[in-house]
């Protein structure tokens, strides 16, 4: 608990945010679990572990710092997977109406996505562009309007026309989305979302 106190403290630093009260209970559960198991031997793995990093970098360089403090304070060095899964932590914490399952699957969502893209384009992102940062806010916005069944509407009705037209291997690459969003999560998308 004492160690969980002084990792959301960091966060509070780091973050710049508020934070969900609730998570000094979480996380010290958490932490608790993922020691005893650690312990015993259990691996502790995150499938998500390359994209928490690029998705959620600040939450994901608290959760790295978290590993350091519990090596310092326990002298229990857990694996890199670890900082990801506290990194969770702290964006469910900052995110009131949010579970951890649907971080899990917003965070699904844009790998989908974004795998999609570069497979498309046979292109490897600059992730540490201001481009690639604010195209990864908006994926985060469409994904929680998916987990939430509210879709975007305006009136450019033309902007999607222009696009076909202008940008044909964009559209195509957009088509492969909206393909996938529909199968794969019932969502069917909006002409101004596309």
């Amino acid at each position: 608990v004492q160690i969980s106190n002084q990792i959301i403290e960091i966060a509070k630093l780091d973050l710049g945010r508020k934070l969900n009260e609730s998570l000094l209970i979480t996380l010290s559960d958490h932490l608790y679990q993922s020691i005893s198991q650690f312990l015993d031997g259990v691996n502790l793995a995150n499938a998500f572990l390359f994209d928490i990093k690029q998705f959620y970098e600040v939450e994901y360089e608290v959760g790295l710092k978290a590993l350091a403090l519990i090596e310092k304070k326990l002298k229990v060095k857990l694996p890199e997977a670890e900082a990801a899964n506290i990194a969770l932590h702290l964006v469910n914490a900052g995110n009131d109406d949010s579970t951890l399952e649907e971080i899990y699957t917003m965070t699904k969502i844009i790998q989908s996505i974004t795998n999609i893209i570069r497979h498309y384009f046979s292109i490897e992102f600059d992730v540490k562009s201001a481009y690639y940062y604010r195209f990864i806010v908006h994926l985060k916005y469409f994904a929680r309007r998916v987990l939430e069944h509210k879709q975007y509407h305006e009136d450019d009705l033309d902007l999607l026309e222009i696009v076909k037209t202008k940008y044909k291997n964009s559209y195509g690459c957009v088509c492969k989305i909206e393909e996938f969003m529909k199968k794969k999560y019932d969502y069917k998308l909006t002409d101004e979302e596309m």
